[in-house]
C-alpha cells in the first residue's frame, strides 16, 4: 500500500473495522472485546494526532500563501502569465501599474497590442522561440500604454510544461525606461558623447584593472581637494580610505566578470564635507583584453543619503507623543500614528482611506475651513486651537498645525497634520483664571474696606496738625509720620485696587487720536519739578505735531510718568534721563526711555515685572511698593502693544514700549 492510502483517514477505519471482524470470527472468544476496543482507540489517537498534523500543515502554508502574494504582486518588476496563445491568465500589480491598467481588465488579453508596433514582430518570434525551447534570451521591446504613453521594458521568458494541463509562460517584466534614456544620450554620435561627458555632473575617471588612474574627465573637479592630475598613475589605495578602495576593486572585478557593475558606494572625505558616492563600472570599448580599461563612474549621492537620514529621523520623529496624520492633496489620510489613535479612538485601518472631517468636530463652519486652508495655501502652514471628536463622539480641544508638502511645481502634494489634546491644559487654564478672578476680586474688596479706616486716620492726623493748641515740636514729627506713613498707604492701597481691576478686565479703555508731542509735553511738565530735585536733566524729543496716535490719553499718560519716574529715582546724582520716539514701516512706535543708573543684572530683569518685587530697593531711602511697572506693562499690552528692557550693569537701563500707530494726518 502506498503512504498517501496508509495515511488516509478512511483506510484506517476500514482497517480496524475489518480486524474486529476477521478475529471475532476465527478466535471466537480468545480476545475480549476490550482488547478490540482498546486497539481501535489507538488507531483513533493516531488518526488524531495526523489531523493536528495536518492542521498545522494548513496553518503553515496560508502563512506562506500570503507572503507569496506579498511578494508577488509588491515586487519591482512585472510578473505576467501567459497562455499558448499569448493571452494574459494573471498579471501582478506591478505589471497593472506599468501597463496602466486595473489588474481586471487585463486579464483574457492579447499581450501583444501591448508591444510598440514597431517591435510587435519582433515580440512573435521571440513568443514562439520561446514556446519551442522552453527559454530564451531576454528581449528588449518599447510597450504603449492605452493613454498612448509608452516605456522600455526588458522581458524574460520560461514555458512552463504541466502533466496533462496547458503549458503556461511566465514573463519578467522589468521597467528599462530610465537606462534606454540614458544610453541614448550615452551612445550618440562622438561628438555628443563628448558633450555628454562633460554634462555630466559627477566624477568620471578611466581606471585599469590594476586599481592605477590613467585619465579622467574634468567636469565637477571642484569636489575634490586638489587637481584630479594628481591621481594619474597612482592606485585606488594610494589616492582614496582603505574601505573606499577595496570596494572600488570589488567593483572593477565584478564588471571584469559580469561586463558592469553598480549600486557599490563609497564615502569620500572632500573639500565641502563628507560626500557619498554610487560607482558605476563598465569596460571601455577599445580596450584590449592584455590591458583591460574601465570607465568609473562616481554619482554624488549625498543628497540621497541625507534624504533617507531626514526620512529616518522622520519616521522616529513620527512616533512621537504629538498625534500625527498624513494626507494627500485632497485631504485623505494616507497614514496615522500611534498617538493618532490613542487619542481619536479610531484603529489605523478605520482612518486610512477617509478624510480628514472624520476628527472634524462640526463645529467650526465653513467660513472657518476655508480661511485656514487659503492660509495653508498661501504660507504653507497653519497654526491654532480647534475643537476635535472622538470615535466616542467625545469632543476636545486641541492645538492643530497643518503644514503643506510642496512639489517641483510649488503645488501641494500632501499635508502633514499634527495636534495635541490641550484638555488638561484648558482645564488648567480656566482654573487659574477663576482663582485669578477670585484673587482679584478679593484684593478690590479687601483694598475698599481698608481705605474707608484709613481716609480716617488720615483726616484726624490732619485734625491734629491744625487745630489749636498748635502741637509741639515732637508731637509734630509723630503726626507727620502718621500723615507720611497713611499717604503712602494709600498709595499701595490704591494702586492694588487698580491692578486688580486690570487683571480683572474691569478697567475701561477710552482711547482717542491725540498728538504724540502733547502727550509728552504734559509728561514733561508734571515729572520735571522731580526731576530738578535730584538735578537730574531730561531730554524730550521734538515731534511733528500732526504724528497722531490712537491711545487712552489717562493710561499712556500713567505709563510714561511710570517710567519716567523710576528712570529718576533710580538714577545717579546728577544724570540724564533720554527720551526718544520712532516709528517703523510695520505701523507701529516705540517710545524709550533711557537712564544713567546702576544697571540690572541679568538675574534681577527676571523678576522685573513681579508684583511687590523692589528687587532689594526696599532697604534703600527710594520709595516705592513694586506696582507700577506690572501695571504699566498690563495697560500697554491692553493697548494692543508690548513692554521690554535692556541693561547693562554700571551703565543704566533702557525701558521701551511699542503701539500700532492708528494713522500719519498730513
Amino acid at each position: 500500500m502506498s503512504k498517501k492510502n496508509s495515511d488516509d483517514p478512511a483506510q484506517w477505519r476500514s482497517k480496524a473495522e475489518m480486524q474486529l471482524i476477521s478475529t471475532s470470527a476465527t478466535e471466537g472468544t480468545s480476545r475480549s472485546a476490550e482488547e478490540l476496543l482498546q486497539e481501535l482507540q489507538v488507531y483513533q489517537i493516531e488518526l488524531e494526532m495526523q489531523n493536528e498534523a495536518l492542521r498545522q500543515a494548513q496553518v503553515e502554508l496560508e502563512k506562506s500563501r500570503h507572503l507569496y502574494v506579498d511578494f508577488y504582486d509588491f515586487s519591482p518588476v512585472g510578473y505576467i502569465t501567459l497562455n499558448p496563445d499569448a493571452i494574459i491568465n494573471e498579471i501582478n500589480l506591478t505589471g497593472a501599474v506599468l501597463f496602466g491598467m486595473e489588474r481586471g481588465k487585463l486579464r483574457h488579453r492579447r499581450f501583444a497590442p501591448f508591444v510598440a508596433p514597431q517591435d510587435r514582430d519582433r515580440w512573435h518570434r521571440y513568443f514562439l522561440s520561446v514556446l519551442k525551447q522552453g527559454h530564451t534570451e531576454e528581449c528588449e521591446l518599447q510597450f504603449q500604454r492605452n493613454d498612448g504613453s509608452s516605456f522600455f521594458g526588458l522581458l524574460h521568458c520560461l514555458l512552463l510544461k504541466n502533466d496533462g494541463e496547458e503549458s503556461v509562460v511566465r514573463a519578467v517584466l522589468t521597467d528599462i525606461t530610465k537606462l534606454k534614456r540614458a544610453e541614448a544620450e550615452i551612445f550618440a554620435t562622438n561628438i555628443e558623447l563628448q558633450a555628454t561627458l562633460d554634462a555630466i555632473p559627477d566624477l568620471l575617471f578611466e581606471i585599469g584593472m590594476d586599481g592605477r588612474y590613467y585619465n579622467y574627465h574634468a567636469y565637477r573637479t571642484d569636489l575634490l581637494a586638489t587637481s584630479p592630475d594628481v591621481f594619474l598613475g597612482k592606485t585606488l589605495f594610494e589616492v582614496l580610505p582603505p574601505e573606499a578602495a577595496k570596494t572600488c576593486m570589488s567593483a572593477l572585478q565584478e564588471a571584469s566578470e559580469q561586463g558592469r557593475s553598480t549600486g557599490k558606494v563609497i564615502c569620500l572625505p572632500l573639500k565641502q564635507g563628507e560626500h557619498w558616492f554610487e560607482l558605476s563600472v563598465a569596460f571601455k570599448s577599445e580596450s584590449d583584453s592584455q590591458d583591460k580599461r574601465f570607465i568609473v563612474l562616481s554619482r554624488d549621492i549625498t543628497a540621497r543619503k541625507q534624504a533617507e537620514v531626514d526620512l529616518h529621523i522622520a519616521s522616529v520623529a513620527f512616533e512621537s507623543q504629538e498625534s500625527l496624520m498624513i494626507t494627500d492633496a485632497n485631504g485623505v489620510i494616507l497614514r496615522v500614528n500611534k498617538a493618532f489613535i490613542e487619542t481619536n479612538g479610531y484603529t489605523a485601518e478605520e482612518a486610512v482611506g477617509q478624510t480628514t472631517r472624520l476628527i472634524e468636530s462640526g463645529l467650526h463652519d465653513d467660513d472657518f475651513h476655508r480661511a485656514m486652508w487659503e492660509t495653508v495655501q498661501r504660507t504653507g502652514i497653519w497654526k491654532g486651537e480647534v475643537w476635535g471628536r472622538r470615535k466616542n463622539g467625545e469632543l476636545y480641544p486641541k492645538w492643530l498645525t497643518i503644514s503643506a508638502v510642496k512639489g517641483g511645481d510649488c503645488a501641494a502634494t500632501h499635508y502633514v497634520v499634527a495636534y495635541i489634546d490641550i484638555t488638561e491644559l484648558r482645564n488648567a487654564k480656566i482654573a487659574a483664571e477663576q482663582a485669578n478672578r477670585a484673587k482679584s476680586d478679593f484684593l478690590s474688596s479687601m483694598s475698599h474696606e481698608l481705605r474707608t479706616p484709613l481716609n480716617a486716620i488720615l483726616g484726624f492726623a490732619q485734625l491734629l496738625e491744625l487745630d489749636p493748641p498748635a502741637p509741639t515740636p515732637t508731637q509734630m514729627i509723630r503726626i507727620q509720620e502718621i500723615l507720611h506713613g497713611g499717604w503712602y498707604l494709600l498709595d499701595l492701597i490704591n494702586g492694588v485696587l487698580d491692578l486688580a481691576s486690570i487683571e480683572s478686565g474691569k478697567i475701561a479703555l477710552s482711547p482717542e487720536l491725540m498728538s504724540l508731542q502733547e502727550i509728552l509735553v504734559e509728561c514733561k511738565t508734571m515729572i520735571e519739578p522731580q526731576a530738578k530735585q535730584r538735578d537730574i536733566k531730561i531730554n524730550f524729543p521734538q515731534l511733528d505735531i500732526s504724528f497722531f496716535v490712537y491711545v487712552d490719553r489717562t493710561r499712556i499718560k500713567q505709563v510714561l510718568i511710570n517710567l519716567l519716574s523710576n528712570a529718576i529715582k533710580y538714577n545717579r546724582e546728577h544724570g540724564t534721563v533720554e527720551v526718544t520716539c520712532t516709528a517703523n514701516a510695520l505701523k507701529r512706535f516705540r517710545i524709550s526711555i533711557k537712564d544713567t543708573g546702576e544697571g540690572l543684572s541679568p538675574e534681577k530683569l527676571a523678576q522685573l515685572f513681579q508684583p511687590f518685587n523692589r528687587l532689594g530697593q526696599e532697604n534703600k531711602a527710594v520709595e516705592g511698593t513694586g506696582i507700577g511697572l506690572v501695571m504699566a506693562k498690563k495697560l500697554i499690552e491692553q493697548m494692543g502693544g508690548k513692554v521690554g528692557v535692556e541693561s547693562t550693569i554700571g551703565v543704566g537701563s533702557e525701558f521701551w514700549f511699542e503701539l500700532p500707530v492708528d494713522g500719519v494726518v498730513e
